[in-house]
């Protein structure tokens, strides 16, 4: 909770929901995230190629998650795929607790998809990883 210690002192920033309703949300958004970091190192052999494709991941993210423009105004069929984007539930459940004081309800819309996301892309990577479709990880070290 220090950290909403900075944002009322420094920022002067009105928190008007549940603090725990936030931390839940950032909970779940950081498991689904990670899941994408562990899809990303399963597909890939070196250090090199799991930072371009980590750079491919976030960027279009961030473009398509309503930070920088609205959801609305980007065209209908790259609106579709903000719908598999964690951070566009993240963004509502942020700007609702602070400055709308979002119900639990609306929260908990918001949580579900992190949720499948963060499962989705958990199983995906075990399944590839049994199924030995990275191979080259030995080779590579060794050529």
């Amino acid at each position: 909770m220090c950290w909403a210690a900075w944002v009322l002192l420094f920022f002067d920033i009105p928190v008007r929901g549940d603090l725990n309703l936030l931390v839940l949300g950032l909970v779940v958004f950081l498991m689904s995230v990670t899941s994408f970091g562990l899809m990303i190192s399963a597909l890939t052999a070196t250090q090199q190629q799991a930072q371009i494709a980590a750079f491919c991941f976030i960027m279009p993210c961030v473009i398509l998650s309503g930070f920088t423009t609205p959801i609305e105004n980007i065209p209908g069929w790259a609106q579709a795929l903000t719908y598999l984007n964690p951070l566009r539930y993240i963004l509502v459940i942020n700007r609702g607790v602070f400055l709308q004081d979002m119900p639990a309800t609306v929260v908990f819309d918001q949580l579900w998809p992190l949720v499948l996301i963060g499962l989705v892309m958990s199983f995906l990577p075990c399944g590839w990883s049994a199924a030995g479709c990275n191979n080259q990880r030995g080779a590579v070290a060794g050529s």
